[in-house]
């Protein structure tokens, strides 16, 4: 028999990722989740510096990389861990489960990174300053569902596409992130 807590981690394991924007599709669904267990500590906050850690600790020994070289040359970072850091342009406000880093200079100008079920976006996360990490995939992405990440998140039009029912975007499967709010 399951205790009660496990059958709540799973089913919100297997929810989480469906749930996403109102339009999410199964081709956006996160790699497998990191083992954690219902008594898993809240995200480490230090308000004295407006700092939230969320997911696993970020170290140092992940290759932190430029946003616009890992936007335009995917093919050379797809399947690595890697670090990566900048403002956050916007994100899922529905579940929470994804945010995206400006790359001014890229097509698309933008980074989506994705959240769930390992830990959740801070609801406080826009125009933050983020450090994460986590692992590199390039993923073909529904037309409609590129449009409604550019359009409705107001992440930046991408009219440079090739034809098709599907385009080509790179995301980060995040393990750990670091949001980092100017003092006020």
């Amino acid at each position: 028999m399951f205790h009660p807590k496990a059958i709540l981690w799973i089913a919100l394991a297997t929810a989480l990722p469906l749930a996403g924007c109102p339009s999410s599709t199964a081709t956006e669904q996160p790699s497998e989740p990191e083992p954690s267990s219902p008594s898993s500590p809240p995200p480490a906050n230090n308000a004295a510096v407006g700092e939230t850690n969320v997911g696993q600790a970020l170290t140092d020994s992940v290759p932190l990389v430029d946003g616009v070289e890992l936007v335009t040359s995917p093919e050379r970072f797809a399947g690595q861990q890697v670090r990566i850091a900048g403002e956050v342009k916007g994100f899922c406000h529905h579940a929470r489960s994804w945010f995206a880093l400006d790359i001014p200079g890229a097509h698309p100008p933008y980074l989506r990174l994705i959240t769930a079920p390992r830990f959740l976006v801070p609801a406080d996360a826009m125009g933050a300053h983020v450090e994460a990490m986590g692992v590199v995939e390039v993923q073909q992405v529904p037309r409609g569902q590129a449009a409604h990440y550019e359009e409705e998140h107001r992440l930046g039009a991408r009219g440079d596409d090739a034809p098709g029912d599907t385009v080509a975007r790179v995301v980060i499967q995040a393990t750990g992130a670091r949001f980092r709010h100017p003092a006020s």
